[in-house]
């Protein structure tokens, strides 16, 4: 089955919503039965700082979820767009509404993780409101339940947002928690978010997971971050995923800034 999907904007009861179809129908009975239990939580999940999940067909060959759509579009397009200003309150406000976000995730009773957290999965509403989407798909066929390289199948699309030691190993580690990875690519997204640079400039993303893994390449800090960013930064990357900071003291470490 193919992981990737088409988005279409829509109208549903005169709001403007997002169809997110899966492109290959191919679906088995297993996958539609992970996906409704994936859906009936996430529609439980209200906050400010995420997407809200509107509706989803489960019928094939029409499978699809309906969400928030967001005319600004991704925080991606954002950051890398140079007419649009960000001054540094902003881009603080940015970093720890997206924590707020994912520690609201981790928090629930049934901690909730992202697993494929990037800025392109993060939209820009009105007034630089901010919201997380595609959280909590990790075992759904937007994950690829059906095929074979599950694991690995969407995270290694974007090497750069992907966890070192789930590249390195083809296979999640034993009791591995997806709090990890999901700290791992917030580390990313503050990186992208302060610099409005993009991680690995003028590399392919063969050559980015390869050296990841064996070189243990991460971006370069620029001088221009303030020192506790840099030590944000260094600690959600740090290999030793066991000993990557909790998402409470990230946002605390953020808010040191204001």
């Amino acid at each position: 089955m193919n992981c990737n999907f088409q988005v279409i904007e829509a109208t549903a009861n005169s709001v403007n919503v997002a169809v997110k179809r899966v492109i290959d129908q191919n679906i088995s009975n297993n996958d539609i039965q992970v996906l409704k239990e994936e859906i009936t939580n996430i529609r439980k999940i209200v906050h400010n700082n995420l997407c809200q999940l509107f509706a989803a067909c489960l019928i094939t060959p029409h499978v699809c979820i309906i969400q928030e759509y967001s005319v600004n579009g991704s925080l991606k397009g954002i950051l890398h767009d140079p007419e649009v200003m960000i001054d540094k309150d902003l881009a603080i406000q940015l970093a720890i509404d997206v924590g707020n976000a994912l520690q609201f995730l981790h928090n629930q009773k049934e901690p909730i993780y992202h697993y494929n957290l990037k800025s392109s999965n993060v939209l820009v509403y009105n007034n630089n409101i901010i919201k997380l989407s595609e959280f909590g798909f990790y075992k759904s066929i937007f994950n690829c339940t059906s095929n074979p390289n599950r694991d690995l199948c969407v995270m290694t699309k974007d090497p750069e947002w992907v966890a070192p030691e789930i590249l390195k190993d083809k296979k999640l580690p034993p009791n591995y928690s997806f709090e990890y990875y999901d700290i791992y690519a917030y580390g990313m997204l503050i990186f992208e978010i302060f610099t409005r640079q993009y991680h690995y400039p003028d590399m392919n993303s063969f050559i980015v997971g390869y050296k990841i893994v064996n070189e243990n390449m991460r971006p370069v800090i620029p001088e221009f971050l303030p020192d506790n960013i840099n030590i944000i930064l260094t600690q959600c990357w740090i290999n030793k995923f066991e000993e990557r900071p909790k998402i409470d003291s990230i946002i605390e470490g953020i808010k040191l800034l204001l």
